[in-house]
């Protein structure tokens, strides 16, 4: 009796391992998909006109973002804005209009910012330029524009209020080289926008006049400024963002300078008191460059090279960029400052990640940096996009970042004229919500029909996958198959579908289940769907797919199994 029940137990134990040995997985192969773009042509970009500075914002309220540019021609100094009027999967744009035009400034940057957000439910930007001082007209070098939607005016108009600023102030001697705008009050909760400003020798802070119920459109209004320490010869770029944020609530600053032989990146402490009347005096050299009088940092971005699923997501790195106008043997590159983190940011040693290089006799010049996640569904790390600018031949290069490495690479195939500015944002994303970063990139004339703007829409598709499964199991049950997985890390997974294949995996077009995600991750999770429709004898194809919360579908595995579970 004893003899029986062995031989029934072996026999058993044969039988199950049998049908362990024939469920087995088809891996689909992980990593991120290479970047993909494709160029949007737009006649109305057809300006034969220098663009030398380009961003995105939405200026008529109404989820896309326009394009406002800084040109010049002639002499003739512009600021020309387009209407986004794209469609699902097509970037289109209307012709553009002049807000201001001047022959007697020259014009340096231009940003847009809503500089009364806190007051004005309307969310349109308006916009603000810098300028060199002019000694002729005596102008101011900081001008404002409202937004005439503000006031029920016409957006898209021939010019904003009448082709003049709404604003000007900042008049100083000194050229206005560069300005940003953020909230430096962090913790007073009004949200009202200041500017930073590259003011030749020093960088000045000005309090948005809005904190005290004055309105931000009278220049004389923007009284209330502070100075970063410290003699600088030639500031030559700012930037606004949380370097310390660990600690406060505050935004800090970092600037780029020319002393006259060499170039410095130099971060800035906000001291949380005193904002806009006294010194900002604790700062820390993030790099200091031997170079020559023409080496230049210029470009800065404020961000977090990890992303937001960091521990310290407020403890911001630095993005920069470097050229030198007249020394082809002077490295030009971009690179990134990873900030050391902890209480003291500020006096900690930063490490520092070449992106791109260049030390040759070809004069490359870097001219700008943009950040942008151009594959949201596989991590959460900023992408770049720059522009290189080489003999009059030049790219935007975008680089993806896997890791620690910016190795991911997509370049434009562009020739024949000198590439100045890149901006990233969504282009038809209030249309398709793709869910993935576009770029703009201006251009100097080649004298040409070449436009002088170019958009490239991101159709990277759905990228890879953003887990990589530990396994994928079939169990064969009495009248059932259930089926196990285990995901090894999970980042923005929204939910598990497992679909069924009864032509060799052919067509999956039975849906077993599906079944919500943890979403984050980092150590991954176990989960399983039951298959109670199986006929013994059958031979079933199972796919394991993924839906991240931008509805992107991936597929993780197959597997197969031949049902041979005896009836009970």
């Amino acid at each position: 009796m004893r003899g029986k029940i062995k031989d029934k137990l072996m026999s058993f134990i044969s039988i199950f391992a049998m049908l362990l040995a024939m469920c087995f997985i088809i891996s689909v192969p992980q990593g991120h998909a290479a970047l993909s773009f494709t160029e949007q042509t737009d006649a109305d970009f057809n300006i034969n006109e220098n663009v030398l500075d380009a961003t995105l914002g939405d200026l008529d309220n109404d989820g896309l973002n326009d394009v406002i540019a800084l040109t010049e021609s002639g002499g003739t100094y512009r600021i020309r804005i387009w209407e986004n009027t794209s469609s699902a999967g097509t970037a289109t744009f209307n012709a553009s209009n002049v807000v201001y035009s001047t022959a007697s400034r020259v014009l340096n940057k231009v940003i847009v910012a809503n500089l009364n957000s806190a007051t004005n439910a309307n969310t349109q930007n308006d916009i603000i330029a810098c300028a060199n001082y002019d000694s002729v007209t005596a102008n101011q070098q900081i001008m404002v524009w409202k937004n005439p939607g503000k006031a029920a005016g016409t957006v898209f108009a021939a010019s904003w209020n009448g082709g003049s600023p709404n604003a000007m102030f900042g008049g100083s001697t000194s050229h206005i080289s560069d300005i940003a705008a953020g909230e430096l009050d962090g913790d007073s909760g009004n949200n009202y926008v200041d500017l930073v400003s590259a003011n030749g020798a020093s960088a000045i802070i000005r309090q948005n006049p809005s904190d005290s119920a004055a309105d931000p459109y009278t220049g004389g209004n923007w009284t209330t400024s502070g100075e970063l320490t410290g003699s600088k010869t030639n500031v030559t770029t700012v930037a606004i963002g949380h370097i310390d944020g660990t600690n406060d609530t505050f935004k800090d600053v970092a600037i780029g300078y020319n002393n006259g032989s060499a170039a410095a990146l130099i971060a800035y402490q906000n001291p949380a008191a005193s904002i806009y009347t006294g010194n900002w005096t604790t700062s820390a050299t993030i790099a200091a460059l031997a170079g020559t009088a023409t080496t230049r940092i210029t470009g800065i971005v404020i961000a977090n090279r990890n992303g937001p699923e960091v521990t310290d997501p407020n403890d911001c790195d630095i993005f920069w960029t470097r050229g030198d106008s007249a020394v082809s043997s002077q490295e030009k590159s971009l690179k990134v400052k990873t900030n050391p983190g902890g209480t003291t940011p500020f006096a900690g040693v930063w490490g520092t990640t070449t992106i791109e290089t260049q030390t040759s006799t070809n004069g490359y010049y870097f001219n700008e940096v943009a950040l942008g996640d151009f594959t949201p569904d596989s991590n959460k790390y900023p992408d770049v996009v720059y522009a290189v600018d080489s003999n009059g031949d030049t790219e935007p290069i975008t680089k993806g970042e896997e890791g620690n490495t910016y190795a991911n690479t997509f370049t434009p195939s562009l020739a024949a004229v000198s590439g100045k500015t890149v901006a990233t944002g969504f282009i038809d994303e209030a249309v398709s919500g793709n869910g993935k970063i576009d770029f703009i990139a201006g251009f100097t004339t080649d004298g040409g029909a070449e436009q002088e703007i170019r958009v490239w829409r991101n159709d990277a598709g759905t990228t890879a996958a953003t887990l990589k499964p530990k396994s994928f199991k079939a169990e064969p049950k009495a009248k059932k198959i259930v089926l196990r997985w285990v995901t090894s890390s999970e980042v923005d997974s929204a939910s598990f579908t497992v679909l069924r294949s009864e032509d060799g995996g052919t067509t999956y077009d039975v849906t077993v289940g599906s079944v919500n995600a943890n979403g984050e991750s980092p150590s991954g999770a176990k989960y399983n769907l039951t298959d109670s429709n199986v006929e013994r004898g059958k031979i079933y194809y199972y796919k394991l797919q993924e839906i991240d919360l931008s509805t992107s579908t991936t597929d993780l595995a197959t597997l197969k199994v031949k049902y041979k579970k005896a009836k009970k």
